[in-house]
């Protein structure tokens, strides 16, 4: 099956765009304090299953009016750690 140029960037885009939107979702998610379930009842969100930056805004909407943006806090004063070389001594104390 042949993919035209134009036809492979439109799907590329389309992918990024529902990444984007993936994304904002799961931040919007944690950051609210109330969600609606199945049956219109209010529960609070759990807490993320693991440590995220705080958000302060996104944009979701891909109708290119505007850019796709999500502004997250700093977090360049932490370290990343290659899970292939573990952690040393000092990082697990």
């Amino acid at each position: 099956m042949n993919i035209s140029p134009e036809e492979s960037a439109k799907t590329g885009i389309e992918l990024i765009e529902w990444f984007h939107v993936g994304e904002c979702n799961v931040y919007e998610y944690f950051a609210s304090s109330k969600c609606q379930n199945n049956a219109n009842v209010s529960i609070l969100h759990p807490d993320p299953p693991v440590s995220m930056p705080k958000c302060y805004y996104f944009n979701r909407d891909v109708s290119k009016k505007d850019p796709l943006v999500i502004v997250l806090e700093d977090l360049s004063q932490f370290t990343i750690v290659d899970l292939i070389d573990g952690f040393n001594n000092a990082q697990v104390c």
